[in-house]
């Protein structure tokens, strides 16, 4: 395969300077999947790209692609959705900013996921209009990114054992066992294992919600409130189990983190 000229919709998961007034742009594509992009001239004044290469919008682009090259040159850009309202709210600026950084950390290039692109469109979309903004909105994309990338938590049944789990008062939420936990795997499991294992209460509520997300579809997002006590076992497990597969936290996790702790 030559060069080819492609046309494609993006999301610009991340942007930054480059020397020589160009940008380097991390962008996730319908067509393409994650491509890296030199956008020559970016950084000047009378660049012909405009916002287009800022993080978090959403673009149609023409690229000069050589398959298997680490980096594409840009040399077409049109405005879609530049999602301006997140950068009114630090929270739905940051909660965007997590679901672009896992996306990025968790892909390959050159290999296109359609539903994980529409995912990201959808969760920025949301954050840029729903306010005040909703953690929720970040969970639904953790569980279901990872599900299209073959990492579906086991919900139905326990993890290791495989009974049903529908009748159990108190569960378990282990990410390295994929899933939920029986009790009694739970405690067998952390009595004998000498490296480490986390494992996570979960109440039966916090549960129901889980398999809630797990299951809704974008639209009915909206409609589920979470209370603040169940927000954070949720949190608490969904988090530990994305670190399962990113052991590095998220930068964008620890600002709001920061942020929050700050206004405490």
């Amino acid at each position: 395969w030559g060069l080819c000229v492609i046309k494609t919709s993006a999301v610009i998961l991340s942007s930054r300077s480059g020397d020589r007034g160009r940008k380097n742009l991390v962008c996730f594509t319908r067509q393409l999947g994650k491509l890296y992009l030199i956008a020559a001239g970016a950084r000047k004044s009378s660049n012909h790209f405009g916002a287009g290469t800022e993080s978090l919008c959403r673009v149609e682009i023409m690229v000069h692609w050589r398959p298997g090259r680490p980096y594409h040159l840009l040399t077409g850009m049109s405005l879609i959705d530049p999602y301006w309202h997140l950068n009114d709210d630090i929270v739905a600026l940051s909660l965007a900013s997590q679901a672009a950084e896992i996306t990025d950390r968790l892909t390959e290039p050159e290999h296109p996921i359609p539903e994980l692109y529409d995912l990201v469109c959808f969760i920025l979309g949301s954050l840029d209009r729903i306010h005040p903004p909703r953690q929720r909105f970040l969970w639904y994309f953790v569980i279901h990114a990872l599900t299209l990338l073959g990492w579906e938590p086991v919900l139905d049944r326990c993890a290791h054992c495989g009974t049903s789990v529908i009748t159990s008062s108190a569960l378990y939420f282990s990410p390295s066992d994929g899933g939920i936990l029986c009790p009694g795997c739970a405690r067998n499991l952390h009595r004998n294992y000498t490296g480490v294992r986390m494992i996570y209460p979960l109440d039966r509520q916090a549960f129901n919600y889980l398999l809630k997300l797990s299951t809704a579809r974008p639209s009915e997002i909206i409609n589920i409130a979470i209370p603040k006590s169940v927000g954070k076992e949720l949190s608490t497990a969904l988090s530990g189990y994305l670190e399962w597969f990113l052991p590095v936290r998220l930068k964008s996790s620890q600002f709001l983190s920061r942020y929050i702790s700050g206004r405490a």
